[in-house]
């Protein structure tokens, strides 16, 4: 069994949303800048839908803000459990991967691997 972790477009709607409060925009006020619903900036908030690279660009026009602060802490993580305990794995955004392997329920780690992964 495998648990991910907030998707690619989890991540971009909380760090949306984090921007937009931070900066005391109410979900109406944005959306009209936008030209869009408070249902379609709820959504995108909530990573129920994928923000289009028009409408993103757009974003950080309004947000004062680069792409990258969408990308801001994200990492690629998942949990797997097996018979004999579980692995936790962590990929960053340049490629570098962690994983950590926990032999039971104790929590004793047994193996620990660093390494970059080749395309």
């Amino acid at each position: 069994m495998t648990i991910k972790l907030p998707t690619v477009e989890l991540h971009i709607g909380q760090q949306l949303k984090k921007r937009r409060e931070e900066l005391k925009l109410k979900q109406s006020e944005l959306a009209n800048m936008l030209g869009i619903t408070p249902q379609q900036l709820s959504k995108y908030e909530n990573g129920i839908d994928w923000i289009p690279t028009s409408r993103l660009y757009k974003l950080c026009k309004i947000l004062a803000i680069t792409p990258n602060f969408f990308f801001e802490g994200l990492e690629d993580v998942s949990f797997s459990f097996t018979e004999k305990g579980m692995w936790l794995s962590a990929e960053n955004m340049i490629g570098q991967k962690v994983q950590i392997e926990v032999a039971d329920l104790q929590g004793t780690i047994i193996n620990i691997k660093v390494g970059q992964e080749t395309p």
